[in-house]
């Protein structure tokens, strides 16, 4: 949800440090949970170092199903 809120046209893609600031949590707990829904379809990652994530057309689905 933070990182749809949040993409503009500047901004869609996300660091997992940028997410935890958003989030109050730290960039390792941000990454850990973005790789299991980058796995799951529902984000993407670029990059290697930094790896940054934005969200994909099935995780809006999903978001947009449940809210």
């Amino acid at each position: 949800i933070w990182v749809r809120d949040n993409e503009s046209r500047e901004a869609q893609l996300f660091s997992s440090k940028a997410i935890g600031e958003g989030l109050f949590l730290s960039p390792r707990i941000v990454s850990g949970a973005a790789r299991k829904l980058v796995n799951d379809g529902y984000l993407y990652k670029e990059g290697k170092n930094p790896v940054f994530y934005g969200i994909t057309t099935e995780g809006l689905n999903v978001l947009s199903e449940r809210h």
